[in-house]
């Protein structure tokens, strides 16, 4: 559910014609004024009354503007939000985001004067941009846990990009409201140059492109990004005439005159998404495109190709069926997704894949036919005759048999001449047979009786080569056409999709995308009969699927399973008797095992361990729905680590639950071929000398020969003189792969003011593929002050939280980060007997002292020993760090009222408590209706964004709905709902606590009233 700050609108963002740059009174110096008066040139922003107001919180409403002021929407969808008035400034730009599903608002309503939240920022963003989910990077926040399930994938793709980054201290904030000068700057990092005049452009665009306007002419140009033809090209033409693009093209403008691509290279998809459907692309020359994915009606054409043109097209399933699709020339591949799609060819397709029932109208000329299994294809609504047809055989239940009378013979045979793939050997030569009788005086065996079964027996020992089993086919099969026991017999295969197993057992596995291909195999001469077999081809990302030995008997045969599609983790299952399902999902930290109560309660662990999951799926089988597959997409991506998924089911009506837990391991290939993940920028540090300047990457490991030109940085104040990179060679840790550049030139005082840009194309990780790190601009380059920034002691005055401000570098400091010493005192008298433990990064440490015993009343002293530790921009710290100023104390957290707002339990604890800055598991929760109670599981428990008092659970997630259903009608029937809490791990420090670090205490069942 989005948690928004209700604010005051302001009329700041406008769509009339701007005020100059120099009349903005409020940018010179700001941060982000060249930014901001980028953008205010190119008319996305103005300012109002000569001022922008820059540190003022963005609206909804005015980031929808902005977003259509960048992409000129044309289509506007039909009002149905309660609370926006056609006639206020903003309507159009909100219901066209609406039209194009980028601004959805929630509980029908847009909430346009409400601040926008960063989470809900990034959102529009990502789907605005359609930036991809490649790897994610909220769980380098220390906060990563408060943001939502519905924006982390978003927030994930922003971070990853460098157009967004956290705070100083580590934290994300989510629920933070996004300021103007910080929603220029986000734009301004996504998109490199907006091109809103026509004309003829030829520069090299290092970053992402937005063309908004017809008639232009993109020539001898290269994009190091994407290219984005908004709707704003209307129905006019855009050229590219020898154009190098580095991502993708994004097609939402042009019209029936044409989007035109002369030799040009296009390296990852062209992606048409016109709202009318009515737009021509043309490919001539020696363009090449790896792949077309038509998500609207398109006419596609090519023409005096000199290339291989388009390797793949392929038709989404949301084709409306009013839209055309018109192929005119030749095409390779062509995928079709859509049942309903209105598709016309004149020309020649090399392959046509029907995922669905597709006709073709027009007159085509297929020359390769490949249909899933239960679909047609058809040609103007008659049969396709094409020459090499493969249509996928029935899986038939029981094998059709029938052998020769008279045949007992039972004589091996050889294999048909040329055999190589890999079956059973003929028989060696009369010299290699053995010429004495066996030891034991017997004969030598007798090969097995010609039966069906055995011939089954013999197929299926054989034909998966070195895969272990169907559901994991990682290399080649071994499909024998005879075996050497039974003479005559001859075996063919067929198969649904040769593109993925070819007939002679060839495997061909893709990125990303695990496939589903029936095998049949149909025998023939001495033996009729056929088999089927339904194989999983894992993706090239993936090196192994394992299972637990235990899997619970109410699942069906083959079952529970697990695949990889378009990155994500989805889940197949299918219980043959009804009864719950809990999954936890980890992508993260998938070493830790779960026990069943864990599983239970929405987390994994065992043994006292709590570790936060991915995601915690819950359904409930009814008997209807016993003995039928059930398929859904966790959202959960694969990352370069292994993922589990964990399962336990209960049925109440037999007093069963799971003896133990049900797990799925997806092992990721970790291969630098695969990897498409780019080196990602954290932060940048300046020592106390300013002459060293030190840049931190995660996520890859540098490529020490990829060291850039000083000219592809810029400083805003000094020189640069020198740039060398270091590497240790791991991945995932920033103290291992830092660029260091030498600068001069640097005054004393504007050390806090300095801000640095990298425009190059040479540093890079060292994968295969050699992923170049992004681009970014006028990022803040920090100055590095240590001290201890705040205490805060906890209501029971038993833990006590010491945040310091920028954390020790790992890498050389001896001691530090393994046995830093720190002591608290109390008016001066040291306290002993404490435990404590820490987070650190390089924005900051956060340690947490615990006592037995309360602290007595006084005055906090924090001293930290700091003696032999280094910082991250390689100075020495002080010898120590001492806390000068009052610590926080909280108030007791009381017992807590409950109230019922728009689905959400929102729980609120006496004034002056405070709850941690991340959200929190739900195990502990009881929510009761009339008698039955619902224990609550997962991360559904956020802190409120304006009361730190207050804990809303969030009932609306979407494995939650059942137990708000459950409060709504329990209201509405007038029973009693009420909520309790019982932390059920001991002092273990993942439950819900205070900030501070201590535990919330446990309170007995509250009434929830209704707002």
């Amino acid at each position: 559910m989005l948690s928004l700050a209700v604010a005051a609108a302001v009329l700041t963002v406008t769509i009339t014609v701007p005020v100059s740059a120099a009349a903005l009174q409020d940018i010179q110096g700001h941060w982000a004024g060249s930014a901001i008066e980028q953008w205010q040139q190119y008319g996305v922003i103005n300012g109002h009354d000569g001022k922008f107001r820059p540190n003022n919180a963005l609206t909804r409403a005015e980031f929808a503007v902005m977003l259509d002021n960048i992409m000129k929407y044309e289509e506007t969808a039909t009002n149905t939000f309660s609370d926006l008035e056609t006639a206020k400034w903003y309507a159009p730009s909100i219901l066209k985001l609406n039209a194009a599903g980028i601004l959805k608002g929630t509980g029908g309503k847009a909430l346009p004067t409400q601040h926008i939240t960063r989470q809900e920022a990034a959102v529009m963003l990502t789907n605005t941009f359609q930036l991809e989910h490649n790897n994610v990077r909220t769980n380098a926040f220390t906060d990563q846990i408060e943001i939502a399930e519905w924006a982390k994938a978003s927030v994930s793709s922003l971070v990853s990009s460098g157009a967004l980054s956290g705070f100083p201290d580590g934290t994300f904030r989510p629920r933070a409201e996004l300021t103007r000068a910080e929603a220029v700057t986000i734009i301004n990092k996504l998109i490199q140059e907006l091109i809103s005049k026509p004309g003829d452009y030829s520069q090299h665009i290092t970053g992402n492109l937005v063309v908004n306007t017809p008639d232009v002419l993109l020539k001898n140009m290269k994009i190091d990004g994407d290219l984005y033809v908004a709707q704003g090209v209307g129905s006019g033409e855009i050229t590219l005439d020898d154009v190098e693009i580095s991502g993708s093209v994004y097609v939402y403008g042009g019209g029936e005159h044409s989007v035109i691509l002369n030799n040009v290279g296009v390296r990852e998809a062209l992606v048409v998404n016109k709202y009318d459907g009515k737009i021509r692309v043309l490919i001539a020359g020696s363009t090449s495109v790896a792949a077309v994915k038509l998500e609207s009606g398109a006419r596609l054409v090519t023409k005096d190709l000199t290339s291989s043109g388009i390797e793949n097209v392929e038709i989404s399933a949301d084709v409306s069926a009013n839209q055309k699709i018109v192929f005119d020339g030749n095409f390779n591949i062509v995928v079709n997704h859509s049942s309903q799609a209105d598709i016309t060819v004149n020309g020649t397709i090399k392959e046509l894949v029907a995922k669905t029932s597709t006709n073709l109208n027009g007159n085509p000329e297929v020359e390769k036919l490949t249909v899933e299994q239960g679909a047609t294809a058809t040609i103007n609504n008659r049969p396709i005759q094409s020459s090499n047809s493969n249509v996928p055989a029935v899986n038939n239940s029981e094998p059709v048999i029938s052998t020769p009378p008279g045949n007992t013979s039972g004589v091996p045979v050889t294999s048909a001449p040329g055999n190589t793939n890999g079956s059973t050997p003929t028989n060696p030569p009369p010299s290699s047979q053995p010429d004495t009788p066996p030891a034991n005086g017997g004969s030598v065996p007798a090969p097995p009786a010609l039966t069906v079964d055995n011939v089954f027996a013999a197929i299926k020992q054989g034909y998966l080569g070195t895969n272990t089993d169907r559901g994991n086919v990682f290399s080649n099969l071994n499909l024998m056409t005879s075996l050497a026991d039974y003479e005559g017999l001859i075996i063919t295969w067929q198969t649904s999709n040769p593109l993925v197993v070819s007939e002679t057992g060839t495997i061909n596995r893709i990125n990303w995308n695990d496939q589903f291909v029936t095998l049949k195999a149909v025998l023939s001469g001495s033996l009729t009969g056929e088999i089927t077999f339904d194989l999983t081809v894992r993706a090239l990302s993936t090196s192994s699927v394992e299972m637990t030995d235990f899997i619970d008997p109410y699942f069906s045969p083959d079952y529970p399973q697990a695949y990889v599609k378009n990155g994500d983790i989805w889940i197949r299952y299918m219980l043959n008797e009804p009864a719950e399902l809990y999954m936890v999902v980890n992508a993260y930290s998938s070493h830790f095992e779960s026990s069943v109560d864990s599983v239970l309660r929405g987390h994994t662990g065992k043994d006292g361990d709590v570790v936060f999951v991915s995601d915690w799926p819950y359904f409930k089988v009814e008997a209807s729905e016993t003995n039928k597959v059930h398929e859904f997409n966790t959202g959960v991506p694969l990352l370069d680590m292994k993922s589990r998924i964990d399962f336990v089911v209960r049925d109440a009506s037999k007093n069963y639950t799971s003896s133990s837990v049900t797990s799925i391991a997806i092992n990721k290939e970790v291969t630098g071929a695969y990897d498409t993940s780019t080196p990602y920028f954290e932060k940048a540090v300046i020592n106390k000398a300013l002459d060293s300047i030190y840049l931190y990457y995660s996520s890859e490991a540098l490529d020490l020969t990829s060291v850039p030109s000083v000219s592809d940085y810029s400083l805003n104040v000094g020189e640069i003189n020198k740039v060398t990179i270091h590497s240790d060679g791991e991945d995932w840790f920033s103290h291992s792969n830092y660029v260091i550049l030498s600068v001069s030139g640097i005054p004393e005082e504007e050390k806090d003011n300095l801000s640095l840009s990298y425009t190059g194309t040479a540093l890079q990780d060292t994968g295969d593929v050699k992923n170049r790190a992004p681009v970014f601009t006028a990022a803040p380059v920090y100055s590095i002050e240590e001290q201890i920034t705040s205490v805060t002691v906890s209501s029971d005055r038993k833990t006590v939280r010491a945040e310091v401000n920028y954390g020790w570098f790992p890498g050389l400091t001896s001691t530090g980060v393994d046995d830093p010493t720190i002591s608290v005192s109390v008016d001066g008298l040291d306290i002993i007997d404490s435990s404590y433990y820490y987070f650190y990064g390089i924005d900051g440490v956060s340690f947490t002292i615990t006592y037995e015993t309360p602290l007595p009343a006084g005055s906090i002293g924090i001293k930290l020993n700091t003696s032999d530790m280094v910082n991250w921009a390689m100075d020495p710290y002080p010898a120590e760090l001492t806390f000068v100023n009052e610590a926080r104390q909280i108030a007791e957290p009381g017992i807590p009222s409950a109230t019922l707002d728009n689905g959400d339990i929102i729980l609120t604890f006496a004034e002056g408590y405070e709850f941690n800055t991340y959200d929190g598991l739900a195990a502990g929760l009881t929510i009761k209706v009339g008698d039955a109670e619902y224990h609550l599981r997962g991360s559904v428990v956020q802190k409120a964004a304006s009361n730190l008092n207050t804990l809303r659970i969030d009932l609306n997630d979407k494995y939650t709905l059942h137990v708000k259903d459950a409060v709504l009608r329990g209201i509405q029937e007038g029973q009693a709902v009420q909520i309790k809490y019982t932390k059920l791990y001991g002092n273990n420090k993942f439950q819900l606590a205070d900030s501070a670090g201590a535990l919330l205490p446990d309170f007995d069942y509250v009434n929830v009233t209704a707002n």
